[in-house]
């Protein structure tokens, strides 16, 4: 047992040595990030009605990554506004290589409606939250997010920071006036102009910020969409 001592000690200091150089190379998070095994598609079509959105946006996108190997199950929802799938991947399948044929396949999908905007397509990842930073003052909403936009522009600029997130508790409000005068000037009812804007907001909705207090540039904009 003598004869072989030396190089049993040395076996153990390699072995040891090894397991510390393991420990010091493995990844650690407090809070791992997980991809989840499904792609969500996502598209905005304004003003559109869930049975509009089935037949211009569910449809196209079906038949486009209907054939991509890996999927498991494709599931799609629509509601007014907003088309959404919800893409299950096989088990054992690549998830990042499903996903760039699924990309890839939208990409070059050219029969969504034009007013549709682009098609968002996302792997979710399970994070969690580290920090809430809250900004809060006597001021206007907008300020306050403004202020928000600053704050995580500086965070970002943190070499070891790489996600931070805006949450905004209540849109954006626009009010617009109109008296009873320009009303009868015009011989209008408030539905009417309600109806108008609506208009503007899914064709126009540049002219929309321009017409506050100004009915008559509403008329006179939107003839075409009485």
């Amino acid at each position: 047992m003598a004869e072989h001592k030396v190089a049993a000690n040395l076996l153990m200091v390699i072995i040891l040595l090894s397991g510390l150089m393991g420990i010091m190379n493995i990844k650690q998070e407090v809070f791992p990030e997980m991809e989840l095994d499904f792609i969500v598609v996502a598209v905005s079509y304004s003003g559109a009605t869930p049975e509009e959105i089935e037949k211009s946006i569910l449809l196209p996108i079906e038949d486009a990554v209907g054939g991509i190997n890996g999927i498991k199950k494709i599931t799609g929802n629509a509601k007014e506004g907003l088309g959404s799938f919800r893409i299950e991947i096989l088990n054992g399948a690549d998830k990042n290589e499903v996903f760039e044929d699924v990309k890839t396949a939208l990409d070059g999908l050219t029969s969504l409606p034009e007013d549709a905007d682009e098609v968002q397509v996302q792997l979710p990842r399970i994070r969690r939250e580290v920090l809430n930073i809250t900004i809060y003052g006597d001021a206007p909403a907008r300020s306050l997010i403004e202020q928000a936009q600053i704050v995580r522009t500086s965070l970002l600029s943190h070499p070891d920071i790489t996600q931070v997130d805006i949450e905004q508790r209540r849109g954006f409000e626009m009010t617009v006036q109109i008296s009873k005068s320009a009303l009868q000037q015009h011989s209008l009812t408030l539905n009417q102009v309600s109806n108008i804007i609506k208009k503007i907001i899914l064709f126009r909705f540049k002219y929309l910020l321009r017409c506050i207090n100004a009915l008559d540039i509403f008329v006179s904009l939107n003839d075409d969409l009485w």
